[in-house]
């Protein structure tokens, strides 16, 4: 259940590097700005279409970015982790939200007030340039994403999305459910049940409890090198 927090955690604002070239004075008294909620695994923390323009900090906690197709699937857009800011769009043009936000994970957000992030926009080009760069990076992961859904299978959606979640390494804790992938990679979940088993046919994952492993990292590294490639020339090659 939401809870409201009668005062803000330690885990604050002062320790974002959104905000790192302010004055550790100026960091917590927008810290004593917001207001601090609490919410359980499931939440929604944002719902699409709502009305609210103000800047979201994820403290502490973990939480899921989606959209609903018409026909009711859920398409999955990126995870926020711990010291993330969110919500940044609305904060600046005022529009209804995007998207929607639920936690995956016990989570604390802090939400400043639009007014106070404009305040400190006008003043701090330094911190304006930090968040010039936030978005510039949500831009090019979107243009990622559309190029993938446009250009490639399923298969590599899958390929490229494992490689993501392995982080480098040949474990994946926990594994992702099939309808969670389906979201994704903008697919039908039995078109990945589907696709899933025929890559753990081929030795390429294998699931153990409630890990999923990759027994060959530099293989799969090795079938998505020419996709990364495609990926960064087909984002620059967008007009921005």
């Amino acid at each position: 259940m939401r809870r409201r927090l009668k005062t803000s955690p330690k885990i604050a604002l002062e320790s974002l590097d959104i905000f790192r070239e302010l004055p550790l004075a100026e960091r917590r008294a927008l810290a004593a700005r917001c207001r601090w909620q609490q919410y359980a695994a499931g939440e929604i923390i944002v719902c699409q279409g709502d009305v609210n323009d103000d800047l979201l900090v994820m403290a502490s906690g973990q939480a899921r970015v989606s959209v609903y197709s018409a026909a009711g699937q859920e398409i999955m857009l990126r995870n926020i982790g711990a010291g993330e800011v969110f919500g940044v769009v609305a904060s600046i043009d005022g529009a209804p939200r995007t998207a929607n936000i639920v936690a995956t994970r016990r989570s604390t957000v802090a939400a400043l007030p639009a007014c106070a992030l404009r305040e400190i926009l006008s003043q701090e080009p330094k911190v304006a340039a930090v968040l010039l760069m936030r978005l510039a990076g949500l831009v090019r992961a979107l243009s990622e994403q559309i190029y993938a859904v446009n250009a490639l299978t399923v298969r590599e959606r899958l390929l490229a999305e494992l490689r993501r979640l392995a982080d480098g390494t040949s474990v994946i804790d926990p594994a992702p459910t099939h309808l969670d992938m389906a979201g994704r990679v903008v697919a039908k979940r039995e078109t990945v049940s589907r696709e899933m088993a025929q890559l753990a046919r081929a030795g390429i994952v294998e699931r153990r409890g409630r890990k999923l492993l990759i027994p060959d990292i530099a293989r799969l590294k090795t079938l998505m090198a020419w996709l990364l490639a495609a990926f960064a020339t087909a984002v620059e090659a967008t007009p921005l």
